[in-house]
């Protein structure tokens, strides 16, 4: 019987070359010129795909149960025009402009990301179960609100943002971050180091999550140092984990992934071009951070109480692995 997934070896050596490839790449001024600021999120992404391949690990983007009999082109169309209608419109004008010319490595992945997004859509079938889609978005976009409205609650004139530039910011990184989110982020850290099979547990998760953090320090931060970067990347690859594991589709894990990346980087590029200070920033920062972790506790618990520790060994394919 053949393998469904990489053995823990393996992993951890694709883990290395992940993290390596990622301090090169911030290192190298040649690539982050011509890339941007989304060049260590592209080479991730490439360099994923490459091991899934080169090891005939199957990618397993939607479950083989779900496939559809043939292309459904409205799911696909409809998503399309959707997504780049919200890019188009909140990136003309207001803080996202400028986007698509300072970043050009951003914007192949979400081309790409957006491609996948939409052949997934036209070949196989969404989910009946919507908890696990739910529990993204709230886990997402619930850190970002909640530390927004309590900055204001404590003082109403502290916060200085556009409504429009914040809507248009949050709607603008939501919809890019959910698109390169699939193709990098949970390529990389869920689908290739976590796995998809029965066994995994939260101790697989925890360990995708730990590599996470610690890739998430070379990525260009907004504010604090690398033990604050290391930290929120773990709680992130916890909740993104738990999620992929539980609904077996990194199309979930991808929504709680760019909606957490939008709540923080879309608020605080609108609150600093609406002239809050930086001490509010600060605070907003903090806050969503405190209760992200709040949330990758309650994953974390979640993930526990239904699958257990895990197993963190090689993987065989089984008909529960091969319908999911």
């Amino acid at each position: 019987m053949s393998s469904s997934e990489l053995p823990l070896w393996q992993r951890i050596t694709a883990a290395v070359m992940l993290v390596a490839t990622a301090w090169f790449v911030k290192e190298s001024a040649f690539v982050t010129e011509h890339a941007g600021e989304s060049a260590v999120r592209l080479t991730v992404g490439i360099a994923a795909f490459s091991v899934l391949l080169g090891t005939k690990v199957p990618v397993g983007l939607w479950p083989a149960r779900l496939k559809r009999e043939r292309f459904s082109w409205g799911p696909a169309l409809l998503l399309g025009t959707v997504g780049a209608a919200l890019i188009a419109l909140a990136g003309r004008g207001g803080v996202a402009e400028g986007q698509w010319a300072a970043d050009r490595g951003g914007v192949l992945l979400v081309v790409v990301g957006a491609a996948f997004w939409t052949a997934i859509l036209g070949v196989s079938k969404f989910p009946r179960e919507k908890l696990w889609l739910a529990l993204a978005i709230i886990g997402g976009s619930l850190p970002a609100i909640t530390s927004l409205w309590l900055v204001r609650i404590e003082d109403p004139m502290v916060v200085s943002a556009d409504g429009n530039s914040l809507v248009a910011a949050v709607g603008f990184f939501a919809v890019a971050g959910i698109a390169s989110a699939l193709v990098t982020d949970e390529l990389a850290f869920r689908r290739l180091l976590v796995g998809r099979t029965g066994g995994v547990g939260l101790m697989m998760v925890a360990l995708g999550a730990f590599v996470y953090g610690i890739w998430n320090t070379f990525l260009p931060a907004e504010s604090g140092g690398l033990l604050a970067a290391f930290g929120l990347g773990f709680a992130r690859g916890i909740i993104a984990g738990a999620l992929y594991v539980l609904s077996r589709s990194l199309l979930v894990s991808s929504v709680f992934t760019g909606l957490t990346i939008a709540g923080t980087t879309g608020v605080v590029m609108a609150l600093r071009e609406g002239g809050t200070g930086a001490e509010t920033v600060a605070d907003f920062a903090d806050g969503a951070m405190t209760l992200t972790f709040l949330v990758a506790a309650g994953m974390a618990w979640l993930l526990y109480r239904t699958r257990g520790p895990g197993g963190m060994g090689e993987y065989q394919v089984t008909a529960d692995v091969i319908n999911s």
